[in-house]
């Protein structure tokens, strides 16, 4: 198989050489992408399927999270753990938490320790877009991009920006930014806060973010730019899992004494020159640290809690990374790339508390420290070539060293082809996808296990898309498989804890997008996700992957002034694996995760458009589930029901 990888990726270097001379076709005003490649391409060029979501779009539903917004993307869904949750997870085409990779303007964010981020801790200010591309992408990315990459592009925005909101539950919403440019050297600043007192299954939540970007040209043919971005959250009366009774059943309990609260930090400074028309490269370095901090003093026992736990817990992970990328563009649309990657991280954990099994039920000691790091190092190679606007072709491989996958070569090629008759394409992708064992997996004091191998996976998608009525309508369907093994999970022999490579699942499905210009208007768009999950050891499905999903938005501008939009999720039903649990109503929950639907809508009127003091001034309404909607995505953690968010937005 990696003979046929190789082979693919020669013939497109020799297909580069034949196309040499062609001239640089002229190129269209659409959605320009850079996720798929790590280069500029244009969306119906990219062989891949890829979701961007624009900060006009962000704007109409009024998404204040990265996680709201990923709502309604075909093939994604959102796990939640009830109410404001920074804690909320993106599982793409059924892969899981910790096997999709999370980036902030190409920069990783997964953290070192547990690799599965709180995208519902990141707020929305200065985003200009996000973009969603589904699929292995390790052989361009490496660990984590099983199924895929959701990359949070920042904008360099000009003038001023700012917003407040209020509405139910004591939430409120402030953020504001500003840009500018001194002489040839760009700037942004920006801060946003976010917080809620919760309800009964959700305590009081807060959440800031400040982020900065500074853009500076050395010469003509060359720039470095600097960016910050800070953003913390923490969470009170955290629900604490999983307590034991005097009959050993395991049960949740709201603890209001419990809280956790998460600090990040990501900085990056990255030079960037052209020195000819056929030749340009990047050299970036970065840096990310994270601090989780979890904490639940010990209460008295009770009748209803005679084992209370005690936890005091703190995690400290970083990673610096160095990368350099160089592109050779052998003629106008055909370019070679060629990528190096050095990355070293680092955890220091301590933990005080009685959380030896069951838990609550021995006295409270200091555990053994965690203190690990390890170093990776990556090459990779990537020849992208096209025929003008019909044919494209990528090809690549990545070697990849680092403990437990020395000298993994991951291998993927794409392809599309358009027929300019009937303005039909057509694509396909196979390709190879590890994730590395977290640093919790190699060096918890219980459980680690350093001679782990990683996770692989084996992907392989088809799809077509057609415009119809002069583009005014686009359908796009997708039918894709996933096969993983070597999955990392705790050792089923209870004599021997630790974690293990245990076994093997697939997921099989389909994914449907239709996007509607009704009129000049009203444009809707519709999403559809079809999955079926297995675990081959034990027959079960894959838990909290819903059998399928509807999505739905609607946007219509009835007069210049007014914006309204309309969304909605139809969710189907889902396996719970922690069917063994008893949920904070006192029951034992179901092994299935019931189907829901929830409706939202989001409002804004322009009051003021060009105003010398205000610039142009909305008033927005939010409005989510609307029908009052009782639902669970992770059985335990009631969702919210009716709420609604009031206040203005403006920009000059």
């Amino acid at each position: 198989m990696y003979n046929l990888y190789l082979i693919t990726l020669i013939i497109s270097l020799c297909l580069n050489t034949l196309s040499f001379a062609e001239e640089r076709p002229s190129l269209e005003l659409e959605p320009i992408v850079i996720t798929a490649s790590r280069i500029e391409e244009p969306v119906s060029e990219v062989p891949a399927s890829i979701d961007v979501i624009t900060s006009h779009d962000i704007e109409a539903k009024q998404g204040l999270t990265v996680d709201e917004a990923l709502r309604g993307t075909p093939g994604l869904s959102i796990s939640a753990f009830g109410g404001a949750d920074p804690w909320s997870g993106v599982y793409l085409r059924g892969a899981d938490r910790n096997q999709s990779l999370i980036i902030i303007d190409g920069i990783k964010i997964n953290p070192p320790y547990s690799q599965d981020p709180a995208i519902g801790g990141l707020l929305l200010n200065n985003v200009d877009r996000i973009e969603v591309i589904k699929g292995s992408y390790s052989a361009l990315y490496g660990s984590e991009a099983i199924g895929g990459v959701v990359n949070i592009i920042t904008q360099e925005r000009p003038g001023l920006t700012y917003a407040l909101s209020g509405g139910t539950h004591t939430t409120y919403h402030d953020r504001v930014s500003y840009g500018g440019r001194y002489n040839e050297t760009a700037y942004t600043l920006g801060y946003e806060r976010l917080s809620a007192e919760g309800f009964r299954f959700s305590g009081p939540y807060w959440n800031n973010s400040l982020q900065g970007k500074l853009s500076l040209p050395l010469t003509p043919n060359s720039f470095l730019q600097l960016s910050t971005y800070y953003w913390d959250w923490k969470k009170y009366d955290h629900t604490v899992c999983c307590e034991v009774d005097t009959s050993f059943n395991i049960f949740f309990v709201l603890d209001k004494d419990s809280n956790v609260r998460e600090d990040n930090w990501l900085n990056s400074i990255q030079l960037s020159q052209y020195p000819s028309d056929q030749w340009d490269y990047s050299i970036r370095l970065s840096s990310y640290s994270t601090n989780l901090h979890s904490e639940n003093s010990l209460d008295p026992a009770t009748a209803d809690r005679p084992f209370p736990l005690e936890i005091d817990s703190d995690i400290q992970s970083d990673r610096d990374a160095f990368e350099m990328q160089h592109n050779f563009h052998y003629s106008g649309n055909n370019v070679l790339s060629l990528g190096l990657q050095y990355t070293g991280e680092r955890v220091r954990k301590k933990e005080f508390g009685n959380l030896d099994f069951p838990p609550g039920m021995g006295p409270s000691l200091a555990q053994p420290d965690v203190n690990g790091k390890r170093i990776s190092r990556a090459i990779y190679l990537q020849n992208l070539f096209k025929i003008k606007k019909q044919f494209s072709l990528t090809a690549g491989a990545r070697f990849e060293n680092g403990p437990g996958f020395e000298n993994k070569l991951i291998p993927k090629v794409s392809a599309l082809y358009l027929f300019p008759s009937t303005h039909t394409t057509i694509r396909a992708s196979y390709g190879l996808g590890i994730r590395a064992p977290s640093l919790e997996e190699l060096y918890h004091p219980v459980g680690g296990n350093p001679d782990l191998e990683p996770e692989k996976s084996v992907s392989l998608e088809a799809g077509i898309k057609q415009s119809f009525l002069d583009k005014r309508v686009g359908l796009e369907v997708t039918a894709f498989k996933l096969r993983l093994r070597d999955l990392i999970d705790w050792s089923r022999d209870p004599a021997v804890i630790t974690y293990v490579n245990i076994y093997r699942s697939e997921i099989t499905g389909a994914e449907a997008a239709l996007r509607w210009a009704i009129t000049e208007k009203l444009h809707s768009r519709i999403g559809y996700t079809r999955l079926s999950t297995e675990n081959k050891d034990t027959g079960e499905d894959l838990g909290f992957r819903p059998d399928y999903r509807w999505t739905l938005e609607a946007i219509y501008q009835p007069v210049r002034r007014l914006t309204l939009d309309l969304n909605a999720e139809f969710v189907g039903e889902s396996f719970n694996p922690y069917d063994f649990l008893i949920g904070l109503d006192g029951n034992a929950l179901s092994d299935t995760v019931a189907s829901h639907r929830i409706v939202n809508m989001a409002a804004a009127y322009r009051v003021a458009d060009r105003d010398p003091l205000l610039g142009a001034l909305d008033f927005t309404l939010k409005l989510n589930n609307i029908f009052d909607e009782e639902y669970t995505e992770i059985p335990g953690f009631p969702s919210y029901g009716f709420t609604f968010l009031a206040g203005i937005r403006a920009v000059r």
